[in-house]
């Protein structure tokens, strides 16, 4: 067997401001770790009009998104 890293899910919450409890925007997005989630999202937040990230793993059996897919929703 490879060892090979397992692509995951990530979900991902943009919020408009530090207390917000409503997102923005939320994406999908798979990638094997959550720097590389990290690295995207940075690339996403460039806007300024987002104030505050989460990220989160999301537990599927089997992964709904191959490795590099994205889905976002506004």
């Amino acid at each position: 067997m490879p060892d090979d890293p397992v692509p995951r899910v990530w979900n991902v919450k943009f919020f408009p401001d530090l207390r917000s409890q409503t997102p923005a925007r939320i994406a999908y997005i798979s990638r094997t770790s959550e720097a590389e989630v990290a690295q995207r999202v940075a690339e996403c937040v460039v806007d300024g009009e987002t104030a505050r990230v989460e990220i989160c793993p999301v537990i599927l059996h089997p992964p709904i998104l191959a490795e590099g897919a994205e889905y976002w929703l506004d």
